[in-house]
């Protein structure tokens, strides 16, 4: 059994033997529907149901479609002896065509017929050798004895009796054998075949007296042209399929080897060199893409990217035939009858646009998605570049303005913009000196809890608590409470946002100006609260909390923590106890239920209930109340599970405990990329905590390689060139680029102001006019520079001698050259000239303007060469 569909109705195809002829409508049903009986299911979701049956016909070899624009389902049958049958299912239809027959001069077997894709009354016949015959004829189906067309003048060759045409419009071959043939799409009046199994032939049907292209070669079976390219075939011979360019006629361009003999091979008709193979006795179709192949190459072995369709595991596949319109879409009939109508699913070739597009590609449909409306990390990295996120060097604290809803960020942000500040003081500078060097980014971690062989113990003091007016704790013999007190502890405290004056001259008390700043500016309240009760002022927390009592609309909850702190003593009766905590867990801020955690157990020195609670307080708070309140020891083991915990969450609050310095800072930082991706904060922290060890990790220098990669894929032109500005000026450890252009006679820098960098000078240096180096030679031998190889001038420019032009050239229209006048010069011959005359000359042509060069630049250049691959 054979099958074929429809050229002109997608929904139909039939099926052939050598008896019969079923002409079948696709018809779609859902999973589980009963298929009616005598259809074919051929899809899990389609079902083919049969239209009409042609039976009246003996002995049919061959069957195809009429390709022409028709509703009669007209098809053109061979038959064994040579005849050919025009026929419609035995429908009515208005085609004069239909019952017309073709008979040869000599009755014999018809191998094949073929179509012809443009002129479609052109019909070609196959036939067995004949000693007095020839063995391919073209007919032409509209041929009568009173056919007008200008052609047939000299060709009175037709003669018409009872429907019956018996004279060819062309014949060739006389006395020899065919074996496959195929028009050419593009170019219609022409074809190939293959002839005498050793040679294949290509003709052209205005003049057939001898081919016009000929291959001697053993691959003359099923020979067929690409649909897609006007001059690539393909032919097979036992278990080998050639690929020839009629361009190049003299042997094959690429040979597949299969595994088994080949049955069949075709073109797909919507995809360029997509070709299908089958094999004898095979249960797989194998599909070969030949555009990505090394074609040409003796040298190289041919790479080939090939697939296998396997409709059926069980039982072999004994033909095949594409959709002439649907994309991949390939049928396949087994031994038993059973059709099979496949869709090949390929690899999707996808690009994700740095601005949250994606696009794929099945077939010739590109679709596109737009995934600007959620908020990816790329997305959230663009809008923060955009509001100069990063960008503030001089005041630190503006980049956490800009991550204002991020907590996380925000934090990091103002611990480096303290860390900074402390660092540009005399007095941490001092202490940077005494702790040896140890880094200048360091975390409380290395501050309190790290090496303590020479670090004092930590000075025990006590403080009283500081009631509200009129309290009843303003007694003389109030208890006083124990608090641990040390330089590192000071310099935690100070990186924690507690106890600092930003200003050196500044004497105010510095928790004071910490409080008034977060009920003033951040209207952070139920903090400023626990912070005044964790530093043993109830009287200010009392004050805060009453007067956000009457301005907030639920007050009421302030006014009950207020009154609960009023009543607090040192005594801490039971009823008091009891009711501080109940109220406790009824309060859903942690600030809130700091406080009365501390005020419990602050007499036993227990403080787990503060530090460790679940929705505790922001790390920076628990961190500077550990400081405080902690001995040493203790100190040191909650400080290194916090910092261990914070460190595997990828936290960035533990850079306040890690810092920027060293291997804990890494790993914190390279745990975030892995959890958030945000390449930016980590590429940034990296940045402004230079100079480190860290800048000169491989990792911390991908992070930066790959933002700055991101902003130039966004075209972020402005951000990127600042991003490197600061990451230059705050690293002073980089080296500076070495690449200049050199003297062909001496080798140093044609650059004056190079050549002048090396030496000492006066601040108000200005050489005589004499003395100053003139552009167009070299500074250091004072030799001619190379001529442009357009105007035949020296190269050289004034940009060079700006150290000796004591002006401001910081604006474009005080720079001393202009681009026009640039160095600009072949990579590969080294020949240049004038940007302007260089980029004149290669707007028309290819070659080297130096005579005698055969060095063809612009061919050379990869944006050249991609500008004109998208021009064709």
């Amino acid at each position: 059994m054979k099958v074929a569909w429809s050229p002109t109705n997608k929904d139909n195809f039939l099926t052939f033997t050598t008896s019969i002829i079923n002409l079948y409508e696709i018809n779609s049903c859902k999973p589980g529907d009963t298929v009616p009986k005598g259809s074919l299911q051929v899809t899990d979701e389609n079902y083919a149901t049969n239209i009409a049956t042609l039976t009246d016909v003996n002995l049919m070899k061959v069957v195809e479609w009429y390709p022409g624009p028709t509703s009669d389902h007209l098809v053109a049958i061979g038959q064994a002896n040579g005849k050919i049958l025009l026929s419609n299912f035995g429908r009515k239809g208005e085609s004069d065509l239909i019952g017309k027959e073709f008979v040869p001069r000599h009755l014999r077997y018809c191998s094949y017929l073929a179509w012809n894709p443009v002129y479609h009354h052109l019909l070609c016949e196959g036939l067995d050798k004949h000693r007095s015959d020839c063995c391919i004829c073209v007919w032409d189906v509209n041929a009568c004895p009173t056919s007008d067309l200008p052609y047939l003048s000299d060709r009175q060759r037709y003669t018409m009796q009872d429907n019956i045409v018996s004279k060819p419009f062309i014949e060739i071959g006389l006395g020899e054998t065919t074996s496959s043939f195929a028009w050419f799409n593009l170019e219609p009046k022409t074809f190939v075949a293959g002839m005498n199994a050793k040679v294949l032939r290509v003709y052209d049907i205005r003049d057939t007296s001898k081919p016009h292209l000929v291959a001697h070669t053993k691959y003359v079976n099923g020979v067929c042209t690409d649909p897609m390219h006007e001059s690539r075939i393909a032919s097979y011979h036992e278990n080998h399929v050639s690929i020839w360019d009629v361009r190049n006629f003299e042997k094959p361009i690429l040979t597949i080897p299969t595994d088994r003999g080949v049955m069949k091979i075709d073109w797909c008709p919507t995809r360029a060199g997509f070709l299908a193979v089958l094999s004898r006795d095979s249960s797989v179709v194998k599909l070969f893409d030949i555009r990505h192949s090394i074609i040409g190459t003796e040298e190289l072995e041919p790479v080939i990217f090939d697939r296998t369709l396997q409709p059926n595991k069980q039982h072999a596949v004994v033909n095949f035939t594409w959709h002439p319109t649907c994309e991949n879409r390939l049928t396949t009939v087994t031994p038993t009858g059973q059709i099979k109508d496949n869709q090949i699913f390929e690899k999707l070739p996808m690009s994700f646009n740095p601005s949250m597009t994606v696009s794929w590609m099945f077939g010739k449909v590109i679709s596109v998605q737009d995934y600007t409306s959620e908020m990816d990390i790329s997305l959230r990295i663009k809008q923060r570049t955009l509001q100069g996120y990063g960008l503030h060097r001089e005041a630190l604290w503006n980049n956490a303005v800009v991550v204002a809803d991020e907590p996380h960020l925000h934090a990091l942000w103002h611990w480096l913009d303290l860390s900074t500040t402390l660092i540009c003081g005399e007095e941490a500078q001092q202490q940077q000196q005494r702790k040896g060097g140890k880094g200048r980014y360091v975390g409380v971690l290395d501050l309190v809890a790290g090496d303590r062989s020479e670090r004092p113990a930590s000075n025990l003091v006590y403080s009283t608590w500081q009631y509200p007016e009129g309290a009843q704790g303003n007694s003389s013999d109030r208890r006083q409470v124990k608090q641990y007190h040390s330089e590192a502890r000071s310099r935690a405290l100070q990186l924690c946002g507690w106890w600092y004056n930003r200003e050196p001259q500044d004497t105010s008390d510095p928790l004071s100006l910490l409080l008034d700043s977060l009920v003033t500016e951040n209207r952070e309240y139920e903090r400023a609260a626990a912070i005044a009760v964790l530093s043993l002022k109830i009287g200010k927390a009392v004050k805060i909390l009453s007067a956000e009592a009457a301005r907030a609309e639920d007050g009421h909850m302030y006014s009950m923590v207020a009154m609960a702190l009023s009543g607090f003593t040192e005594e801490r009766n039971a009823l008091w106890l009891q009711t501080c905590s109940e109220l406790r867990l009824s309060l859903n801020n942690p600030y809130l239920r700091a406080m009365f955690a501390f005020l419990a157990c602050e007499r036993d020195g227990d403080f787990d209930e503060v530090l460790r609670d679940e929705n505790a307080m922001a790390v920076k708070d628990r961190v500077a109340f550990a400081c405080m309140y902690l001995n040493d020891s203790k100190l040191n083991v909650y400080l290194k599970e916090l910092c261990h915990y914070l460190r595997q969450a990828g936290d960035l609050d533990g850079v306040l405990l890690t810092g920027l310095t060293g291997p804990d800072g890494l790993e914190l930082l390279g745990r975030y990329v892995d959890v958030t991706s945000d390449i930016q904060t980590a590429a940034l922290a990296v940045i402004y905590s230079s100079p480190s060890e860290l800048t000169r990790d491989e990792c911390v220098l991908t992070w930066i390689d790959s933002y700055r990669d991101l902003l130039n894929r966004w075209k972020l032109w402005h951000q990127r060139a600042k991003f490197d500005i600061i990451r230059h000026a705050v690293d002073k450890s980089r080296v500076p680029g070495q690449a200049f252009v050199s003297c062909n006679y001496c080798g140093k820098s044609i650059a004056c102001n190079m050549t002048l960098a090396s030496r000492p000078r006066a601040s108000h240096y200005n050489p005589p006019p004499n003395n100053r180096p003139k552009s167009t030679i070299c500074p250091g031998c004072r030799k001619p520079l190379p001529r442009c190889a357009l105007c035949l001038t020296n190269l050289g420019t004034l940009a060079g001698s700006n150290l000796y032009m004591q002006k401001d050239k910081t604006e474009y229209e005080g720079k001393l050259t202009s681009f026009d006048s640039w160095f600009t010069w072949c990579q590969t011959c080294r020949h240049g000239g004038h940007s302007k005359h260089i980029t004149d000359w290669f707007r028309e042509h290819a070659e080297c303007p130096v005579t005698g060069c055969l060095c063809h630049c612009m061919t050379l250049d990869p944006n050249s060469q991609l500008q004109v691959d998208c021009a064709a």
